[in-house]
């Protein structure tokens, strides 16, 4: 049974099969995105990653909020 997924699998270009993944990728990192801005809004909650204020983008400042 693995042997015939894998074997099916290996049909389809490496190009094609990684398209597919980096799209699957994306497809739940945006649903997740949805759903947190829903839930929460745009204000940060803990265990988020933000920008220190006043820093700019040369020095990628990232602080934890507590």
């Amino acid at each position: 049974q693995n042997n015939i997924l894998y074997t099916l699998l290996k049909q389809i270009s490496r190009n094609t099969r990684l398209l597919y993944i980096h799209s699957y990728q994306a497809f739940v990192w945006n649903q997740m995105v949805s759903k947190r801005l829903k839930v929460f809004g745009f204000q940060p909650i803990v265990g988020d990653l933000v920008l220190k204020d006043g820093s700019d983008s040369s020095g990628w400042f990232w602080t934890v909020v507590y």
